[in-house]
This record gives C-alpha cells, structure tokens and sequence, in this order.
C-alpha cells in the first residue's frame, strides 16, 4: 500500500513544481498555515514533494492535519509511511557510509597495489642492474685472463723467437767463421803456383767446393720446373759477380777471354756460362737469375749460335777451360 501511495502521489508531484499557485503542495502550505487541516490534507495527498526534506515535512503536516481532525487511521498511516522513509533515509545513509568506505578501501588498496607494483619494478630494475654489473664483471674478469693469457703466450713467443735469433745468429756466425776459412784455404790454394798445374778435374772440384757455388747448386736439390717462380732461390746482384769472380779464380781470366774471343756476348751470357760450368740446365738457371725459361732458353740458343756449336753448353765451356 506504501508503494502504491507514492506511485500514485510522485506523478502528481511532478506535474506541479513550478510555482506555488499551480502546486498544490503549495496550495496546501497555505491552508495549513490558515489552519484549514482539511484543504490542507486534501492537497498534501495529491502532491508530494520530490524533495526528502519537503517529503518530511509534508508527512509531518500531514499527520498534525490528521490529528487536528481527529483521523486517527490518517494519521497512523502517514505515521508508519513517515517511519519507513525515515528508515530508509537512514538505510541510505549508512549504503552511502558503506559505499563511501568501500570506496576508500579501495582506493586504498589501490594505492597499495600501485605502491606494491612500484616496489616490484624498482626491485625488477634493481635486480637487472645487480645481473649487468655481474654479467660485466665476469666479461671482464674474462677479458682480464685473456688479455692475461695472450700477454704471456707473446711473452713465451717472443722468447722462443729471442732463443731461435741467438741461434741462428750463433749458426749464422760459425758458418762465416767455416766459409771465411774455406776462403782463406781456397785463395793459399790458387795463390799457389802449383795450382795452375792441377788436373782440370781438380780444378773444378775446387770450384765446386767454393761457398758461392754452393748456394748456386742449392737450385738442384729443389726439383724447380718451367714456368714456376723461386723467388728464394734468385741471385742478388753481388752474387752474381761472386760466381763470375770464383770462376775467374779457379780458371784465371775466364769473363775476360770469353768476352775478348765471343765480343758478341753481353754481361748476363758470362754469368750463364759460369752457371753452365756448374752443370745448371737451362730451368735451373731461369730459377737462378728470376727470369722466364723461355727467356733463358732462346739466350741458350743464341750462346750455341756465337759459340758455333750445338753440342751441350757445360762440356764446350769444359773445352775452352781445358784449352785455356
């Protein structure tokens, strides 16, 4: 009955709030203050105010209406209505404390959880700076002991390179020491009249055992072919006039006379025919002096042309030596 009551009441009220003449709540204030109680219930039950505080006092009139014109009923049932919006005002109000401190708890809880979530990025952050330092310390403790380990192994290298120079230096040293002997004995030998007398065999195993002839018999042991460079086996320069001097130790005059009896030969045909007089074949020679075999060869050609004779090279200079 309640409910129906204001559903039917609420409508009306609604219809005319605008002006105290057109409402009759306000109709109804005006009878009240004249104190006409019956107009003034009349108008009260058909507007009631939007309003808690105009519901309030409307009920109140209402009931002090109901009293004054002895309606008992009247006024027990706006009584009870009056007490059951009272207590739903206070229901409200308390479902307004709880939602009000719903809403702090939640904010509270809120602003623990973003509190918490920074805690856990600065500790996330914290932990990943913790991580890179050790991660750097490792890479560098690494670096460290390898730069260590490298500094050392260059250190035992460069021993080892130190050991191997002091030896090879020592080498180097006792075999000038033996080709400055063997010098020394090869210059008493031909400065010894007798020498000239020797056997031509004799002769040239002297010369063979001359350190100049040597190294250029080193070529034979090399297995070179045609068309492949040696650059470790080239002659300087001063080597080459080494073996043309050996030579012309061993068979007094040898460049001179080949050169005053062939004038068509050029320096570099002597430095062959020395060559030739060791047994070096054309690819050996091409290996000796850096040229190509095709060079060496066509000069070859060119030899036994000015010489006159097709025979090998090594025994027609054996011949002139032996004639000489």
């Amino acid at each position: 009955m309640k409910n129906e009551t204001l559903a039917i009441h609420i409508p009306v009220a609604s219809l005319g709030c605008f002006g105290k003449e057109g409402n009759p709540r306000g109709i109804a204030d005006n009878y009240f203050e004249n104190r006409q109680y019956d107009s003034a219930l009349y108008n009260y039950e058909r507007s009631y105010p939007l309003l808690p505080r105009q519901t309030i006092k409307s009920y109140c009139r209402i009931i002090k209406a109901a009293n004054e014109l002895g309606d008992s009923i009247k006024a027990a049932q706006y009584g009870e209505m009056l007490s059951d919006f009272m207590l739903d005002r206070v229901t409200q109000s308390g479902n307004k404390t709880r939602m009000v401190m719903m809403y702090e708890n939640l904010k509270t809880e809120k602003m623990k959880a973003r509190q918490k979530s920074i805690v856990c990025n600065i500790m996330v952050v914290m932990a990943i700076m913790v991580l890179i330092v050790v991660a750097d310390s490792v890479l560098i403790e690494k670096r460290r002991r390898r730069h260590r380990n490298e500094m050392e192994t260059q250190e035992k290298v460069k021993a080892l390179l130190e050991e191997e120079i002091v030896s090879a230096k020592k080498d180097s040293r006792h075999k000038e020491e033996k080709i400055r002997s063997l010098e020394i004995e090869l210059k008493k030998a031909l400065s010894n009249p007798d020498f000239q007398k020797l056997p031509f065999d004799k002769k040239l195993e002297t010369l063979y055992a001359m350190p100049i002839s040597k190294r250029v018999c080193l070529v034979k042991e090399a297995n070179v072919k045609a068309g492949a460079a040696y650059p470790e086996l080239v002659l300087s320069e001063n080597q080459m006039t080494t073996l043309v001097n050996a030579v012309d130790a061993v068979f007094p005059k040898f460049s001179v006379r080949i050169l005053e009896q062939y004038p068509r030969l050029k320096r570099i045909d002597v430095v062959y025919c020395c060559m030739y007089v060791l047994g070096i074949t054309d690819v050996q020679a091409a290996a000796l002096t850096g040229k190509t075999h095709q060079a060496v060869w066509t000069r070859s050609l060119k030899l036994h042309e000015i010489f006159a004779n097709d025979s090998n090279l090594q025994l027609v200079l054996h011949d002139f030596l032996k004639s000489w």
